[in-house]
């Protein structure tokens, strides 16, 4: 996955987004406890951390890092007892630790779910609920119940003031962990409901652990472009409001494929096979955008 991340393209839109960026380098990676040698692999997902951490500081990408713990993101404990020395050995010292609840059979009892919280909390470390959810996969997508499970969780993450993330909005091959029918608010599940309403931890609970709004300011608009067909055919154009002065195409790998400084309202991709792109354009006020193209 490094090869990607470190990719020029990727580099650009890390670089243009920073200001509100938190990146995941791989998503629930790595098993620990699921193997027959816990502690050695647990040193090698450390390490394996440490040297792309490494890696992507040395580019000079200086965001938030978060680290999902391993064994499909459940186990905190192993996760917590390594992240003090992460932080230590990231330059930017700017990690963020990240478990999913989705804890049956590892924290489905209420002294369990303590005992995981309060190890959080004595990490001294960023710590985040990343997913909870009302299911779990076991033999099949979500046909192990969290409905019991999920409400200790988030009671006693309120408690501690530790942030939480909901799996998920819509599109789960689970219907029963799905916030919404079709993804629009009024759609709400009886579980989406209870994240928004629930009086102690809910979304919209005024006894301390309701969500926060953001803070706004004011800004000066920034450039824009459209590629347009997307998804296109046999070309593309790029309209924005500044002049443009290159367009580079790239595969999803960082591979350039395909560069023009002139022409941009026909563009040709015959040349390239169906699937995802991205496109980086290059103005004369010196902004580099980067949006994704569908070639279909």
């Amino acid at each position: 996955v490094m090869p990607w991340w470190k990719s020029q393209v990727v580099l650009n839109l890390i670089e243009e987004h920073k200001e509100y960026l938190i990146i995941n380098l791989a998503n629930e990676f790595g098993t620990v406890r699921w193997t027959n040698n816990a502690a050695a692999n647990l040193t090698t997902f450390k390490n394996n951390y440490n040297t792309a951490i490494a890696s992507m500081r040395a580019l000079g990408v200086n965001v938030p890092i978060m680290i999902d713990a391993p064994d499909c993101g459940q186990s905190s404990t192993e996760l917590l007892s390594i992240a003090p020395g992460m932080v230590v050995s990231d330059p930017q010292h700017n990690l963020i630790f990240s478990a999913h609840a989705y804890w049956a059979a590892y924290a489905e009892t209420l002294p369990a779910i303590e005992q995981k919280l309060d190890e959080a909390e004595a990490a001294n470390v960023h710590f985040i609920l990343g997913e909870v959810a009302s299911t779990q996969d076991g033999n099949s997508c979500g046909s192990i119940s969290l409905a019991d499970i999920y409400p200790m969780i988030l009671e006693e993450a309120c408690s501690r003031n530790i942030g939480w993330l909901a799996w998920t909005y819509t599109l789960d091959c689970s219907s029963g962990r799905q916030m919404t029918t079709n993804g629009e608010y009024n759609t709400l599940t009886a579980y989406g409901s209870d994240l928004v309403n629930n009086p102690v931890y809910g979304l919209k609970s005024t006894g301390g652990c309701g969500a926060t709004a953001l803070s706004r300011k004011s800004v000066t608009p920034k450039a824009r472009l459209t590629l347009y067909p997307n998804p296109a055919g046999n070309q593309f154009s790029i309209e924005g409001n500044q002049a443009i002065v290159k367009a580079t195409v790239y595969d999803i790998s960082g591979r350039k494929l395909k560069e023009v400084t002139s022409g941009f309202d026909a563009i040709d991709v015959t040349s390239l096979q169906s699937g995802g792109y991205i496109v980086q354009v290059e103005t004369e006020g010196n902004t580099v955008f980067s949006q994704k193209l569908i070639k279909n």
